[in-house]
């Protein structure tokens, strides 16, 4: 039996879920395009209750995970970015509250384990 539109987009769902719970992010771009028409199509023939339910469950059960991806990505990138500017210079307040930059020396030879 061939599956429904609604039931296409259930499956697809649940291969978005494994994409982003294993960090495949790079290719969920492939599943946009597919996403985006079997969304319309079913929208258009308006899913019966019980399975329209189980889209909006996975729906926003994929949102949250895209927005906590989107959060580990901007802290992941705030936290490279002060390491990046440790690493090449410390900024610091002087007594007077004015903010100071104290270069890093180049000629130190840095010891790794």
């Amino acid at each position: 039996m061939r599956n429904t539109p609604a039931e296409d987009l259930l499956d697809l769902l649940a291969d978005e879920r494994k994409l982003i719970r294993s960090g495949d992010l790079m290719d969920l771009s492939e599943l946009a395009d597919r996403k985006a028409i079997l969304a319309q199509t079913v929208a258009a023939a308006t899913p019966p209750g019980p399975i329209a339910a189980q889209l909006d469950q996975a729906l926003q059960r994929n949102a949250r995970l895209l927005l906590a991806v989107c959060g580990g990505i901007r802290s992941a990138h705030a936290r490279l970015t002060a390491l990046n500017e440790v690493r090449n210079g410390l900024s610091l307040y002087t007594a007077a509250g004015e903010r100071q930059t104290v270069a890093r020396r180049s000629d130190i030879l840095e010891h790794k384990a």
